[in-house]
């Protein structure tokens, strides 16, 4: 499970594209805007119900929460195992892609509901231990 919600994340990140503005001014969606350092902050998914699950405070190993994901602007991205480390440690690389506010790593992919330059809002369809969810991850640039 701890892999499956790795991989939710960096979906998650990869989804960024629905760029909203700020109260002063919008941050465009780009890959050169988006590259950066991120942390996890929220996660959450809603079923076909739309019950609303927290994924982050109740599924979330605490070895996951500390994890940085660096976007590099040349598409390439790295996770890395900080702070508190899992065992074994989960460090992890890959190419992730923008198109509008369609975002993807890997096989993983979904849309960025909101940039503002500091908080990224992805939202992806994701199955979780065999539910089917709308995985809604937010990540805070550092």
């Amino acid at each position: 499970m701890r892999k499956l919600l790795t991989f939710i994340t960096v979906v998650s990140i990869l989804c960024f594209s629905a760029c909203k503005k700020s109260s002063s001014s919008s941050t465009a969606l780009t890959m050169q805007n988006l590259a950066g350092t991120y942390m996890l902050t929220a996660m959450t998914g809603k079923d076909s119900a739309n019950n609303t699950i927290d994924i982050y405070n109740f599924f979330l190993p605490p070895c996951e929460k500390d994890d940085k994901y660096q976007l590099n602007a040349d598409g390439s991205y790295v996770i890395t195992d900080a702070g508190v480390q899992c065992s074994p440690a989960n460090t992890s690389s890959g190419t992730w892609t923008l198109s509008g506010n369609a975002i993807s790593a890997g096989t993983l992919s979904g849309t960025i509901q909101k940039y503002d330059g500091k908080t990224l809002i992805v939202t992806g369809a994701q199955s979780l231990s065999g539910f089917n969810l709308l995985v809604t991850s937010t990540f805070t640039k550092q």
